[in-house]
């Protein structure tokens, strides 16, 4: 294994990256898949659980792995754009070191968890507002499948909980959150674009802190524009669930063998794609 590290502007966040050698005893030469993985946390911090447990899930099945530690909530000023522009940093950072990592650029998935899927969801619907940020063409900023665990899809259907959400859209997108390139963000499943990417969803019917409608509405919204997409509902489990092992979990909630297998699902999901 190769670890590469970058740091993404000033505000403390950096991805890291864990690489496939170019072994000279097998698949010399040749380039590999790369999952993109935004851990969730609220936007108070990124998760570790679903950070280097997933990565390293996913490069145990032949994929390079980036697991990007975006910037979070702070008290200073609200917190958009900053990671839209490291995420898209991060892109960058990847495509520039394609032929040398060894990435087949036709297969990058990004994946999000719980926050990190809205801003998964909403880097790829919006992502020539963020190529406008950075000055970049959107073809840079390109993604070939989407994968969204237990995402937040619209700050309306749950997420945050109704006495704090006020002062988390505040928090992220500032006091002008009614403008309009804004209000994409904060109901990014009303303002799906037809080049959204395929997609993969996975959810638990009783989230208690981002309700499955937030996926259900997705997938109809993409289903509306005849988005290739693929959903699973699972009856029950904790938000949070990661990878629903023991591996993942910090508390025995946080295991889950109903659940556990969203990943294979994922796999031969991909697969799928990938021999099309």
């Amino acid at each position: 294994m190769r670890i590469e590290k970058q740091t993404l502007g000033t505000e403390g966040a950096y991805a890291v990256a864990y690489l496939w050698e170019d072994s000279t005893q097998f698949k010399t030469g040749e380039k590999r898949p790369i999952v993109v993985v935004c851990p969730g946390g609220s936007y108070t911090h990124t998760s570790d659980r679903e950070a280097d447990p997933v990565a390293m899930k996913f490069f145990a099945e032949g994929y390079h792995v980036i697991v990007v530690r975006y910037s979070c909530i702070s008290s200073d000023t609200s917190l958009f754009p900053e990671p839209y522009v490291q995420l898209g940093s991060t892109f960058l950072w990847l495509r520039t070191n394609a032929d040398n990592w060894y990435v087949d650029l036709d297969q990058i998935v990004l994946t999000g968890f719980s926050a990190g899927g809205h801003l998964a969801l909403t880097f790829t619907a919006e992502k020539q507002w963020v190529a406008g940020l950075m000055d970049v063409s959107p073809e840079k900023l390109q993604v070939t499948y989407l994968v969204l665990c237990y995402p937040v899809v619209n700050f309306t259907y749950g997420w945050p909980k109704e006495v704090e959400k006020e002062k988390k859209i505040k928090d992220l997108f500032g006091h002008d959150f009614h403008q309009p390139t804004k209000q994409r963000l904060i109901q990014p499943d009303k303002h799906i674009p037809e080049h959204m990417p395929r997609t993969f969803i996975w959810h638990t019917g009783d989230d208690a802190a981002v309700p499955v409608e937030n996926s259900m509405k997705l997938m109809l919204a993409l289903q509306e524009k005849r988005i290739p997409n693929e959903a699973h509902f699972f009856e029950s489990g904790v938000h949070g669930l990661s990878l629903g092992t023991a591996v993942s979990a910090a508390h025995k909630e946080q295991i889950n063998q109903y659940c556990e297998p969203w990943f294979d699902l994922v796999l031969h999901w991909l697969k799928k794609g990938i021999n099309q």
